[in-house]
């Protein structure tokens, strides 16, 4: 009996380690993914292929209600505040 909860127990720490592991490597990613160095260079790359035309020169990205930036998570909101500065 003890063997067998033992080994349940094992299986879910494999697991739960598994889950953490993915996170990590999808935290990697999106770090490499956004370098300073890659940021500004891929900016300035998209703002020459993509020029703003004359009529749309002062749109800008909306920004969220204060009620919805309480309710959301910090890398959400820190997220959205990148987002809003291209």
């Amino acid at each position: 009996m003890t063997k067998r909860r033992n080994d349940e127990k094992i299986s879910r720490y494999r697991r739960k380690l598994r889950k953490l592991q993915e996170k990590q490597r999808k935290r990697n990613r999106i770090v490499y993914s956004t370098s300073d160095s890659d940021q500004s260079d891929t900016k300035e790359k998209l703002m020459k292929e993509y020029t703003i035309l004359e009529n749309c020169s002062l749109l800008q990205a909306p920004t969220l209600n204060p009620e919805i930036l309480a309710a959301i998570a910090e890398t959400t909101r820190n997220r959205d505040k990148k987002v809003e500065a291209v």
